[in-house]
């Protein structure tokens, strides 16, 4: 006579033959996870070395001038990286890739060497440029803030009405010092009711 086999052991069989395709999918899926984070850590390597040799060929182009504007400051003169069509271009699309993505209202650039920055990188963003001025430089209702810096104290202003209340707005300068100046920055973007999303140098 034949074997016979019941019921039960074929689905107790299919069962464990399903149950063997689901640890294989797991197993896949599990795998294909690590891979995804290994390729997602090297990219992320990879473009901090990139940010690293970028800002040492655009740092190359700063000349350093000693006792500038007192004796004991060591002065860095951007005016050598802006002249620079390559070291300029490469600052640019540094800032753009990081703020690209943050829904910004404005870019405010910090007189004076703040406005060569802000207005290219708000340019690239596609969003609008406001000026954060020395004293007796804008015409209109304005606020100010009053602030120590590294060789003394000093006054910043910005138009009233520059920012309205939920706008997102990116304070740019060429450099920090003492943090003075960006802090002034950004009690006067908060005093106007706007939002301070991120600050950079």
């Amino acid at each position: 006579s034949f074997p016979t086999r019941r019921s039960s052991d074929l689905n107790n069989e299919i069962k464990l033959d399903g149950e063997g395709e689901d640890e294989g999918q797991e197993k896949k899926s599990i795998w294909q996870n690590k891979i995804l984070w290994i390729v997602l850590a090297i990219l992320v390597v990879v473009f901090a070395i990139l940010g690293v040799i970028l800002g040492k060929k655009v740092r190359e182009h700063v000349r350093k001038v000693p006792n500038f504007p007192k004796p004991g400051i060591l002065f860095l003169d951007i005016t050598t990286a802006t002249k620079d069509a390559k070291a300029f271009a490469k600052s640019i699309d540094y800032l753009y890739e990081q703020f690209k993505n943050e829904k910004l209202n404005y870019v405010a650039g910090i007189e004076s060497r703040g406005f060569i920055y802000g207005a290219a990188l708000a340019a690239r963003l596609g969003i609008g440029f406001i000026p954060i001025r020395n004293p007796n430089k804008l015409p209109a209702d304005k606020i100010q803030e009053t602030y120590d810096l590294e060789y003394g104290s000093d006054t910043i202003e910005m138009h009233r009405d520059a920012v309205k209340e939920g706008d997102r707005v990116l304070i740019i300068d060429d450099l920090l010092a003492t943090g003075g100046t960006a802090a002034a920055a950004c009690n006067l973007v908060k005093k106007a009711g706007a939002e301070v999303a991120a600050t950079a140098f």
